[in-house]
């Protein structure tokens, strides 16, 4: 072969290897950005806003749970004098302490409601992994809507009630999975975007 086809050949084959590898780079960073742009919708409009309720109802249940041992070492273990008056003060007080606490479930309701809202509107965002546990958390939340009634009382008989699964108004494998999926993604994201961990 003569040499001026060794060069033109080398000379092809060297820009096409080229070619080749800044097509590659080029479509790893495409791939890279569309990854980077989902990652970032999910974050802001799926698990940003269900991590924020999950915490949120973390900490409203952490502090129901005090109110409850509170409650419980004020009102229970402790006796008090059988005093009319001074029953009737601690009757107003219990109910005080009873009345913050539903108080408190009220807000966490409203927040798995918001939650499975987000959840119903924005499904194409979750991730297959998170399916099962979303969608138990999906049933709870219509369970309660269906079996309890307006002013908060049982719809079905306590025969039935007790033979049924307990539903939660968030279930802490729920609020588990929100954050650990939005810590992961987080984490993805900024080594995407070259920010490290």
């Amino acid at each position: 072969m003569p040499m001026w086809l060794h060069l033109i050949v080398a000379f092809l084959g060297g820009g096409l290897a080229s070619g080749l590898i800044g097509a590659l780079a080029n479509s790893r960073r495409e791939r890279a950005a569309r990854r980077a742009e989902f990652l970032q919708r999910q974050l802001q409009d799926l698990y940003g806003p269900l991590r924020f309720r999950a915490s949120s109802n973390a900490r409203l249940f952490e502090q129901v749970r005090k109110l409850q041992d509170l409650y419980k070492q004020e009102y229970i273990d402790t006796t008090y004098s059988r005093n009319a008056d001074t029953q009737e003060r601690v009757h107003q007080s219990a109910q005080a302490t009873i009345d913050v606490e539903n108080e408190y479930v009220a807000l966490a309701v409203r927040n798995s409601n918001a939650a499975a809202e987000l959840l119903e509107s924005s499904y194409a965002l979750v991730d297959p992994e998170d399916t099962s546990v979303f969608g138990r958390f999906l049933v709870d939340v219509a369970r309660r809507k269906v079996e309890i009634d307006t002013q908060g009382r049982q719809r079905l008989p306590i025969g039935i009630l007790m033979k049924l699964d307990a539903t939660s108004f968030m279930p802490s494998d729920f609020i588990k999975a929100v954050e650990a999926r939005f810590d992961q993604k987080r984490k993805e994201l900024n080594g995407l975007l070259g920010g490290g961990s």
